[in-house]
């Protein structure tokens, strides 16, 4: 079932109106930017019908007439998940191709319509042992290709997250290595590779006392990349300290900053200014010297709120979306209500994205500018937890 609205879009003729950048006045019919009639709220639109349960779980916003969706779905017949990737082209949501099956899909990095790519995994078999090896694709505007990466070494790898240099077609890719002695998995390291143009590489990760994974990445830079994760002991099968690093001066190091778990989320709006945020831990922000804890004072009603992304619109106004805890029980998902927090001169101001069934919930946040910003997720039945999504369907909703 699908609560979803179509978004009324309306033309107003002088001030919907704009040419392509670098078109010229004459001989070129100028491309109609959407007014959306009710801005300063969220309006949901229309996403593709999809056969079986589906999520959005990331969204990649580059203009006004480009912005991707990536989810899961899950087949009816198999019961797999399997990717699920839409086009919102200005008017309405499309669905695109998306990298085969038996690949696992975990984001998007967007370079121009014409590439884009996708990370996660995809099985292998050594030995007659199945093993998951980091994997990429990229999309010509066609079809998807698989782009080779090298492997880090014995035992199981993935990527978790990627994202373009911006002004560049190059990327970095972070994730975990989980090296193997004697057949049996060790603990658990950093991995990073970085796209020149024309292939991976693996980049050199300092040696770091606890087992250590990274959840996610942006670029500010070619000298500034952020990414994030958790570092833990070898009892710990859970949870985990905070985890920063910087890649500057040609290396990555790690970074200070307050301990308040695992950190899923970063994005960066310059170098003086970055988000860093957890699911269950709280949100970070870097003023260009350290990292320090948003107390939740300045985030109305964040003491209950599971941070589920951050992003900076070119203007640098800084956003946050999650789910608000608004029940006695964490894990009964109708206890959530989605939310977006967006950086003002007077502070932090707290939006409600709508409520288009229930139970709802949003999964990440994108912006090109601070009048084109969306949020993804699902809304449905929640199998017992608000993380894994049981006959639901795939939300977007925009703000201008």
């Amino acid at each position: 079932m699908r609560w979803s609205r179509v978004a009324v879009l309306v033309v107003c003729s002088a001030l919907a109106l704009s040419p392509l950048p670098g078109a010229s006045a004459a001989g070129r019919v100028p491309r109609v930017i959407p007014a959306w009639p009710l801005c300063g709220r969220w309006t949901n639109t229309a996403t593709p019908a999809v056969d079986g349960d589906a999520t959005y779980f990331d969204i990649e916003v580059v203009d006004p007439w480009h912005a991707y969706a990536l989810g899961a779905r899950l087949t009816v017949r198999k019961q797999l998940w399997r990717p699920l990737v839409a086009l919102w082209d200005g008017w309405r949501w499309t669905s695109m191709p998306a990298p085969r099956k038996g690949t696992d899909v975990t984001d998007l990095a967007v370079v121009s319509p014409n590439e884009i790519w996708a990370v996660g995994e995809h099985k292998v078999r050594i030995d007659g042992d199945r093993h998951w090896r980091p994997a990429a694709w990229r999309f010509n505007g066609k079809r998807w290709t698989k782009v080779r990466v090298p492997s880090p070494g014995y035992g199981d790898s993935e990527f978790q997250a990627v994202t373009v240099i911006p002004g560049t077609r190059q990327l970095w890719a972070v994730g975990t290595h989980y090296a193997s002695v004697g057949g049996w998995p060790s603990r658990p390291s950093p991995l990073a590779m970085r796209w020149n143009g024309r292939r991976w590489r693996e980049a050199s990760m300092p040696e770091l006392q606890r087992a250590a994974m990274l959840r996610d990445v942006t670029a500010v830079d070619r000298r500034m990349v952020w990414a994030v994760g958790t570092a833990m002991w070898p009892w710990q099968t859970e949870g985990g300290a905070s985890l920063l690093m910087r890649f500057s001066g040609g290396r990555w190091r790690t970074v200070r900053s307050p301990d308040i778990g695992v950190l899923d989320e970063v994005g960066g709006g310059g170098a003086r200014d970055a988000l860093a945020a957890g699911w269950f831990a709280g949100v970070l922000r870097w003023n260009g010297e350290r990292w320090s804890k948003i107390p939740h004072r300045r985030l109305p009603g964040s003491a209950r709120l599971r941070p589920q992304g951050v992003a900076f619109s070119m203007e640098g106004t800084a956003w946050i979306a999650g789910n608000l805890r608004r029940g006695q029980d964490p894990n009964d998902a109708e206890s959530y209500v989605p939310v977006a927090y967006h950086r003002t001169s007077s502070g932090w101001v707290r939006t409600m994205v709508r409520r288009v069934g229930s139970p709802i919930s949003v999964a990440a946040i994108d912006a090109a500018t601070r009048h084109d910003v969306w949020v993804v997720g699902n809304v449905g039945v929640f199998g017992g937890s608000i993380l894994d999504p049981v006959d639901a369907a795939p939300i977007a909703q925009h703000w201008c």
